[in-house]
């Protein structure tokens, strides 16, 4: 049954709340929702658009999300899962 199956098959409240968590994950911008609806696999990280996807030192996820710029030096946007927290890192 794919997630979007599963959403139509829960009550209204409960409907209710995940969708205000799907609006709310940190990640909500970079998250294929519409892949994540059509597929069985309820980790919706699992779903994540990102440059690249690697385990640090210390065992920890990081989602490299993007390169950007900032006062002409280039960043990538990271976003680390295990602490819930973006970090921007110089190229």
């Amino acid at each position: 049954m794919t997630n979007y199956e599963q959403l139509k098959n829960i009550s209204p409240h409960q409907k209710e709340e995940c969708e205000r968590l799907y609006r709310k994950h940190p990640l909500a911008e970079y998250i294929d929702w519409q892949k994540y609806f059509e597929s069985d696999d309820g980790n919706e990280m699992h779903f994540v658009k990102a440059i690249d996807v690697y385990r640090d030192e210390n065992g920890k996820t990081n989602y490299v999300l993007e390169k950007k710029q900032i006062d002409n030096v280039d960043y990538y946007l990271i976003y680390v899962a295990e602490d819930n927290q973006f970090i921007e890192l110089p190229v």
